[in-house]
């Protein structure tokens, strides 16, 4: 993996925000109770390579015991809830698809059907 991928002074960064905002919910009656957090570690083209940002959506799933799902522009994601907490990791793909016409006669999807 390339180091943008698993930048340890990003990484230490977001730790240090987690904290803060532990402590705020903790310490300050003012701030509303959170339902639950999302959190989003989005793996942009300008992260190491698309193989290299699909590897590491599939490390963190084999890690994690969770799946790894393709959507319709070919990028890669997956999402681990921990507690009240879901982290979803979102690799990008270097193209994205072209919009393109389909028809009834030709749609894979309904084939099966």
């Amino acid at each position: 993996m390339t180091s943008t991928l698993h930048d340890a002074a990003k990484r230490a960064e977001i730790i240090a925000a987690l904290r803060d905002f532990a402590d705020l919910i903790e310490t300050d009656p003012t701030v509303p109770t959170p339902n639950d957090i999302d959190a989003w570690a989005h793996l942009h083209r300008s992260q190491g390579t698309q193989a290299e940002r699909f590897a590491a959506v599939h490390d963190f799933a084999e890690a994690h015991g969770v799946a790894v799902t393709e959507d319709w522009k070919g990028e890669r994601k997956t999402h681990k809830r921990f507690g009240l907490i879901e982290l979803h990791v979102f690799g990008y793909a270097d193209e994205r698809p072209e919009d393109r016409i389909v028809t009834r006669a030709d749609d894979p999807a309904l084939s099966a059907a």
